[in-house]
């Protein structure tokens, strides 16, 4: 039980006793998010999948530190991210991309996945083997068996350089639309290489 505050008659001269440091105190109120699961990258799959989602929160945030495994390219790849296994044209992705040189800004009405941004290859040529790509996913309103699924995405990487592009961030957002249903799975795929075994994924529950 965390303390939040010491009122001030807790150190008055009055005899009164106080045998909790809450006395006098405001409630305690836990955080409205709940860790659910947490996953890490094997080294060798190319998939992290939430199963046995449970439906008792209103919303669900995802977030991410990851990198891929490959060392072919002094670049950076994408990750995909589905529902339930559903990897048919039933997705919509939106996204804006800025990096300090150029704005870029795309989008696709019929995808196999929502593809939000990027993750950094661990090149040591290139000085990315020890950057990560960092991301926070928001899903709202997924136990609903009536809407189609949103999505907001938030990532971004350092690309440890001295001149523009630098790094990058991407502000995405994303549409299940396939035929309503609870989101039970969700499973995050990185397009080149696995993911790294210092990648680390944490689902939690929104009430």
């Amino acid at each position: 039980m965390a303390v939040t505050s010491f009122k001030r008659s807790l150190y008055s001269s009055t005899p009164d006793k106080y045998y909790s440091f809450l006395a006098g105190n405001d409630y305690y109120i836990p955080p409205s998010f709940e860790s659910i699961a947490t996953a890490t990258g094997t080294g060798s799959s190319a998939t992290i999948t939430f199963n046995s989602i449970p439906s008792t929160y209103k919303s669900l945030q995802i977030r991410f530190m990851a990198k891929s495994t490959d060392t072919s390219a002094a670049t950076v790849y994408n990750y995909r991210i589905t529902f339930n296994g559903d990897v048919a044209s039933n997705y919509a992705r939106h996204y804006l991309n800025g990096n300090g040189a150029t704005v870029v800004s795309t989008g696709s009405g019929s995808a196999t996945e929502i593809g939000p941004g990027y993750t950094p290859i661990p090149n040591s040529g290139s000085g990315l083997a020890s950057m990560m790509g960092i991301g926070i996913v928001d899903i709202d309103d997924y136990t609903s068996s009536t809407k189609n699924k949103t999505v907001r995405v938030t990532t971004g990487t350092d690309l440890n350089r001295t001149t523009a592009p630098t790094g990058t961030v991407i502000a995405h957002s994303g549409l299940w639309f396939a035929t309503p249903a609870a989101i039970t799975s969700i499973t995050f795929v990185v397009t080149t290489g696995f993911w790294t075994t210092d990648s680390t994924f944490a689902l939690y529950g929104v009430k």
